[in-house]
């Protein structure tokens, strides 16, 4: 079986072909367009562990402070005399946080609040004080620490030592 033309036309085809030295528009959209259905989900994927990535970063930020605060209030009550009674009820510390650690909070700068409650505890027959400690940011999370702390005799002096 013989080309019609012979190999002059097989010639003339393939030197026309190799002299274009491209591709052509056809061959350009169907590989971007496979491109983009490639790279769209991993991008989606990339995105979604960003967020999840600042999330815990929040978290654990958030975490710290409540925990840091919760402490520093905990000290308030052992320092203060058995004859004194302290009482906090859901007091705003957020300006006091954000002045002292302003740029460890990135992001939560704008929309972090926390509150504060130190009350004796009425359910406590020995007057303890009950220490509650919320923390709200992106107006929908929360996080929050309690926990009960005992009253200190004044007539027992503080020697530093746990008997």
């Amino acid at each position: 079986m013989r080309y019609r033309g012979g190999k002059k036309a097989l010639k003339v085809f393939a030197s026309s072909r190799a002299a274009s030295h491209g591709f052509s528009l056809v061959e350009i959209i169907i590989t971007l367009s496979v491109l983009v259905v490639a790279l769209v989900p991993l991008l989606r994927l990339m995105s979604s562990q960003a967020v999840s990535a600042r999330d815990i970063r929040d978290h654990s930020i958030v975490m710290n402070l409540v925990e840091g605060q919760l402490h520093k209030y905990i000290c308030i009550v052992n320092a203060a005399n058995a004859s004194s009674s302290i009482c906090l009820v859901k007091e705003d510390i957020t300006s006091e946080i954000v002045a002292d650690h302003k740029g460890e909070l990135g992001s939560l700068v704008n929309s972090l609040q926390m509150l504060v409650t130190v009350q004796v505890c009425p359910e406590c027959p020995d007057h303890a004080y009950e220490i509650l400690v919320e923390a709200t940011w992106e107006k929908v999370k929360k996080f929050h620490l309690y926990t009960v702390v005992a009253e200190r005799d004044s007539t027992t002096p503080d020697t530093g030592k746990l008997e």
